[in-house]
Protein backbone atom coordinates (compact mmCIF):
# COMPACT_ATOMS: atom_id res chain seq x y z
CA UNK A 1 0.00 0.00 0.00
CA UNK A 2 2.93 2.36 0.46
CA UNK A 3 3.62 2.30 -3.28
CA UNK A 4 0.39 4.21 -4.04
CA UNK A 5 1.36 7.38 -2.14
CA UNK A 6 4.70 7.59 -3.99
CA UNK A 7 2.96 7.03 -7.35
CA UNK A 8 0.41 9.71 -6.54
CA UNK A 9 3.25 12.09 -5.54
CA UNK A 10 4.95 11.32 -8.85
CA UNK A 11 1.74 12.04 -10.75
CA UNK A 12 1.31 15.26 -8.78
CA UNK A 13 4.83 16.36 -9.67
CA UNK A 14 4.21 15.57 -13.36
CA UNK A 15 0.95 17.52 -13.29
CA UNK A 16 2.68 20.51 -11.69
CA UNK A 17 5.44 20.39 -14.30
CA UNK A 18 2.85 20.20 -17.07
CA UNK A 19 0.95 23.17 -15.64
CA UNK A 20 4.22 25.10 -15.36
CA UNK A 21 5.02 24.37 -19.02
CA UNK A 22 1.55 25.53 -20.06
CA UNK A 23 2.02 28.75 -18.11
CA UNK A 24 5.52 29.26 -19.55
CA UNK A 25 4.36 28.75 -23.12
CA UNK A 26 2.89 32.26 -23.63
CA UNK A 27 6.16 33.89 -22.60
CA UNK A 28 8.01 31.68 -25.09
CA UNK A 29 5.56 32.77 -27.79
CA UNK A 30 5.99 36.42 -26.77
CA UNK A 31 9.78 36.06 -26.93
CA UNK A 32 9.51 34.39 -30.34
CA UNK A 33 7.21 37.15 -31.63
CA UNK A 34 9.48 39.80 -30.11
CA UNK A 35 12.38 38.91 -32.38
CA UNK A 36 10.26 39.79 -35.41
CA UNK A 37 8.71 42.98 -34.01
CA UNK A 38 10.12 46.07 -35.68
CA UNK A 39 10.91 47.45 -39.11
CA UNK A 40 12.57 45.20 -41.69
CA UNK A 41 14.02 46.20 -45.05
CA UNK A 42 13.63 43.31 -47.51
CA UNK A 43 14.80 42.80 -51.07
CA UNK A 44 14.07 40.00 -53.51
CA UNK A 45 14.72 39.36 -57.16
CA UNK A 46 13.09 36.87 -59.47
CA UNK A 47 15.25 36.11 -62.50
CA UNK A 48 14.09 34.49 -65.71
CA UNK A 49 12.15 35.55 -68.78
CA UNK A 50 10.38 38.31 -66.87
CA UNK A 51 12.71 39.55 -64.11
CA UNK A 52 10.95 41.17 -61.16
CA UNK A 53 12.47 42.90 -58.15
CA UNK A 54 10.96 43.77 -54.77
CA UNK A 55 12.42 46.36 -52.41
CA UNK A 56 10.58 47.57 -49.34
CA UNK A 57 10.12 47.98 -45.63
CA UNK A 58 7.68 46.04 -43.44
CA UNK A 59 6.91 47.05 -39.86
CA UNK A 60 5.73 44.14 -37.68
CA UNK A 61 3.92 45.72 -34.74
CA UNK A 62 3.58 44.16 -31.27
CA UNK A 63 -0.24 44.12 -31.55
CA UNK A 64 -0.05 41.48 -34.32
CA UNK A 65 -0.53 43.85 -37.26
CA UNK A 66 1.91 44.98 -39.95
CA UNK A 67 2.41 47.86 -42.37
CA UNK A 68 4.41 47.49 -45.57
CA UNK A 69 5.69 49.68 -48.41
CA UNK A 70 7.24 47.79 -51.34
CA UNK A 71 8.47 48.96 -54.73
CA UNK A 72 7.96 46.26 -57.37
CA UNK A 73 9.66 46.54 -60.76
CA UNK A 74 9.15 44.17 -63.70
CA UNK A 75 11.41 44.55 -66.72
CA UNK A 76 9.72 43.59 -69.96
CA UNK A 77 12.08 41.58 -72.17
CA UNK A 78 12.77 43.09 -75.57
CA UNK A 79 11.31 46.43 -74.53
CA UNK A 80 13.02 49.39 -72.95
CA UNK A 81 10.24 49.84 -70.42
CA UNK A 82 9.62 48.64 -66.92
CA UNK A 83 6.36 48.22 -65.10
CA UNK A 84 6.85 49.69 -61.66
CA UNK A 85 4.46 49.86 -58.70
CA UNK A 86 4.50 51.07 -55.13
CA UNK A 87 2.48 48.61 -53.08
CA UNK A 88 1.28 49.66 -49.63
CA UNK A 89 -0.29 46.98 -47.49
CA UNK A 90 -1.44 46.26 -43.98
CA UNK A 91 -2.81 43.21 -42.25
CA UNK A 92 -2.32 40.77 -39.40
CA UNK A 93 0.64 38.54 -38.63
CA UNK A 94 1.36 35.57 -36.42
CA UNK A 95 4.59 33.67 -36.02
CA UNK A 96 5.01 30.10 -34.80
CA UNK A 97 8.63 29.02 -34.72
CA UNK A 98 9.94 29.27 -38.29
CA UNK A 99 6.55 29.97 -39.89
CA UNK A 100 5.10 33.44 -40.42
CA UNK A 101 1.49 33.83 -41.46
CA UNK A 102 0.28 37.19 -42.80
CA UNK A 103 -3.49 37.42 -43.15
CA UNK A 104 -6.33 39.86 -43.87
CA UNK A 105 -4.00 41.84 -46.14
CA UNK A 106 -5.36 45.04 -47.68
CA UNK A 107 -3.51 46.80 -50.51
CA UNK A 108 -3.14 50.15 -52.19
CA UNK A 109 -1.20 50.13 -55.49
CA UNK A 110 0.10 53.12 -57.44
CA UNK A 111 2.01 53.09 -60.71
CA UNK A 112 5.40 54.77 -61.05
CA UNK A 113 5.04 55.53 -64.78
CA UNK A 114 2.24 56.01 -67.33
CA UNK A 115 1.92 52.35 -68.34
CA UNK A 116 2.04 51.17 -64.71
CA UNK A 117 -0.73 53.64 -63.75
CA UNK A 118 -3.04 51.84 -66.18
CA UNK A 119 -2.39 48.44 -64.60
CA UNK A 120 -2.35 49.50 -60.92
CA UNK A 121 -6.11 48.94 -60.29
CA UNK A 122 -5.93 45.46 -61.86
CA UNK A 123 -2.84 44.55 -59.86
CA UNK A 124 -4.52 45.66 -56.63
CA UNK A 125 -7.37 43.17 -57.19
CA UNK A 126 -5.00 40.29 -58.03
CA UNK A 127 -2.83 40.40 -54.91
CA UNK A 128 -3.40 37.65 -52.31
CA UNK A 129 -5.27 38.26 -49.05
CA UNK A 130 -2.68 36.20 -47.16
CA UNK A 131 0.91 34.99 -47.31
CA UNK A 132 2.83 32.19 -45.63
CA UNK A 133 6.57 32.43 -45.10
CA UNK A 134 9.32 30.18 -43.78
CA UNK A 135 11.86 32.19 -41.79
CA UNK A 136 15.58 31.56 -41.39
CA UNK A 137 17.70 33.63 -39.01
CA UNK A 138 21.29 34.51 -39.87
CA UNK A 139 24.12 35.12 -37.39
CA UNK A 140 24.20 38.84 -38.12
CA UNK A 141 20.55 39.25 -36.99
CA UNK A 142 19.15 39.42 -40.48
CA UNK A 143 16.52 36.99 -41.74
CA UNK A 144 15.45 35.28 -44.90
CA UNK A 145 11.74 35.02 -45.71
CA UNK A 146 10.88 32.32 -48.21
CA UNK A 147 7.38 32.41 -49.69
CA UNK A 148 5.33 29.44 -50.86
CA UNK A 149 6.49 30.23 -54.40
CA UNK A 150 10.12 29.76 -53.29
CA UNK A 151 11.04 33.43 -53.70
CA UNK A 152 13.70 34.39 -51.17
CA UNK A 153 13.50 37.81 -49.47
CA UNK A 154 16.69 38.95 -47.74
CA UNK A 155 15.80 41.16 -44.78
CA UNK A 156 17.71 43.37 -42.35
CA UNK A 157 16.22 44.99 -39.30
CA UNK A 158 16.02 48.78 -39.44
CA UNK A 159 16.51 49.76 -35.81
CA UNK A 160 15.53 53.37 -35.23
CA UNK A 161 12.98 55.71 -36.74
CA UNK A 162 15.91 57.73 -38.12
CA UNK A 163 17.33 54.64 -39.86
CA UNK A 164 13.86 53.81 -41.18
CA UNK A 165 13.58 57.29 -42.71
CA UNK A 166 17.06 57.00 -44.23
CA UNK A 167 16.19 53.63 -45.79
CA UNK A 168 12.92 54.97 -47.21
CA UNK A 169 14.85 57.82 -48.78
CA UNK A 170 17.63 55.52 -50.04
CA UNK A 171 16.82 51.74 -49.82
CA UNK A 172 20.38 50.88 -50.91
CA UNK A 173 21.54 51.82 -47.38
CA UNK A 174 19.91 48.72 -45.90
CA UNK A 175 21.87 46.46 -48.24
CA UNK A 176 25.07 47.76 -46.70
CA UNK A 177 25.87 48.53 -43.12
CA UNK A 178 23.35 50.80 -41.39
CA UNK A 179 24.83 53.50 -39.18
Amino acid sequence: MKKWPSISKGISVLMLLHCYQLQAQPSLIQEEQGVLIGKWHCVAKMDGEKPISFDGVTDYLSNGTFLSEVKTVANLPGLEISISFNVSSNGNWKRQQQLLNESTIRYSVTGNNAISDKFAPLMETRLPSGAKWTLSWLNDGSMIKIGNNGLRHNCKKVGSAEQFTKVQENPALARGKLE
